[in-house]
């Protein structure tokens, strides 16, 4: 049985204005989305769960090894995720931007190249830390 669930806007999160299910890789990238984009006691129910950004600001310079395997470890807990591989990390001191890169097989056999970045950018009403872009393997 396929797993269903609500498109949400990927520059709002939020529900458009015409309702839409989505299923197979666009659920897994939403869902990566969402959970890159959770900084840690931010969930009331859970205040444990998501990114642990005040932690990494504290170190400077970043600790990379650090933040690649917690990225690589929360994308592996993802439902529909089914492995990582092949992932790097690099910090440009020029713009102090942390790039992660890596690849993300899906439980429904697709494969994607995701790319996470530090960012000052604003997404809707939101400050976010990280910009997450997704490509198709090999493209």
């Amino acid at each position: 049985m396929a797993t269903v669930d609500a498109y949400l806007d990927p520059i709002t999160n939020d529900l458009p204005a015409v309702n839409r299910l989505i299923t197979g890789l666009d659920l897994v990238l939403q869902r990566i989305r969402i959970r890159l984009n959770r900084n840690r006691g931010e969930w009331f129910i859970d205040i444990t769960a998501g990114v642990p950004l005040l932690d990494w600001l504290a170190h400077k310079p970043p600790r990379l090894g650090e933040i690649a395997a917690f990225i690589r470890s929360e994308l592996d807990s993802i439902p529909g995720v089914a492995g990582t591989d092949e992932f790097r990390s690099s910090f440009d001191t020029a713009t102090r931007t942390v790039r992660i890169t890596g690849v993300v097989f899906t439980e429904t056999g697709d494969v994607t190249t995701i790319s996470v970045e530090s960012s000052q950018a604003q997404v809707g009403d939101n400050p976010a830390f990280w910009t997450v872009f997704f490509s198709a393997a090999g493209a």
